[in-house]
């Protein structure tokens, strides 16, 4: 009983997985990338040409992110929407 439980959550997961805005993950792990980087970058050379390449680089891991956001949120609005159109008939 309790395996079958725990396949079904697993399954579920990987359902959510798979709906996750792929400008949201290519921001994160952008972001989540490019900080290690510029952090072992600044800890083994350390001069300041070092960080104002990783300073291009935030900006435009943060747009995505953004953009990644809020396509997330407008998704969730428009279900609730539905949910709500759906419950009125």
């Amino acid at each position: 009983m309790l395996k079958y439980s725990l396949s079904l959550s697993v399954k579920q997961k990987t359902i959510a997985m798979k709906k996750l805005n792929p400008f949201f993950v290519i921001g994160t792990v952008g972001m989540i990338l490019t900080a290690i980087l510029h952090i072992l970058m600044a800890i083994l050379i350390g001069t300041p040409s070092v960080h104002r390449v990783f300073m291009v680089m935030y900006p435009v891991f943060a747009a995505l992110l953004t953009i990644g956001g809020m396509q997330i949120l407008q998704e969730k609005k428009m279900v609730k929407l539905r949910v709500r159109a759906k419950n009125r008939r």
